[in-house]
């Protein structure tokens, strides 16, 4: 999961943004990730497991997989949630240009 301590990853498709922006967006598509991950494991939740798949240790592995799908797919094109968060946060409307950080935003 999540640890502040790591320094966040920029995705490619960032990189024209300034490094607040990149900032804002590398958290938004963590959050996204922990999001995917709870919908995986709530998925996995309600599908029957078979004799040859149980125990503790496949349900750790299974977890870890989960986890790692679900970065994957946030720091690819994601669902939707990482843009969703990101706008709201730094007030970027559709088509709009980002606000620079020298000159406050005119809203």
């Amino acid at each position: 999961m999540f640890d502040p301590r790591v320094q966040l990853r920029v995705a490619p498709q960032d990189k024209h943004l300034n490094p607040d922006q990149q900032k804002v967006m590398a958290a938004a598509r963590e959050f996204e990730a922990v999001m995917i991950h709870q919908l995986l494991k709530t998925m996995r939740s309600t599908v029957q497991s078979s004799g040859l798949e149980s125990g503790a240790a496949m349900g750790t592995y299974r977890d870890m997989m989960d986890d790692e799908l679900a970065k994957v797919m946030a720091h690819g094109s994601g669902l939707g949630f990482a843009d969703a968060i990101a706008r709201q946060l730094l007030d970027i409307k559709p088509g709009k240009p980002a606000p620079s950080p020298d000159k406050p935003s005119d809203s």
